[in-house]
């Protein structure tokens, strides 16, 4: 592994960690599946993005929207579904 690979997963890191809701952590998370990561790499950012959608708050907009016709969100569950067959 290279340095240049090293700084570069540890910037995404900390991108990844700034993110103020699920739908902003799945629009990064869009832009670093498609670059060049080792299987470590990945399987670092994957045990990331496991805490952090755990912690993050749903988008306001889209909650509501959701919350009123199922009873609870159902959106960004299929997105991390998605989201998480392509890692």
């Amino acid at each position: 592994m290279s340095a240049s690979s090293t700084i570069d997963l540890s910037t995404w890191v900390e991108k990844l960690k700034s993110a103020r809701n699920r739908n902003e952590l799945f629009a990064m998370l869009d832009s670093f599946r498609v670059l060049e990561w080792t299987d470590e790499q990945r399987a670092s950012i994957a045990k990331l993005y496991m805490r952090l959608i755990d912690v993050l708050p749903h988008d306001e907009s889209a909650a509501s929207d959701d919350t009123g016709k199922s009873g609870g969100p159902t959106k960004p569950a299929e997105q991390e579904e998605v989201w998480y067959e392509k890692m």
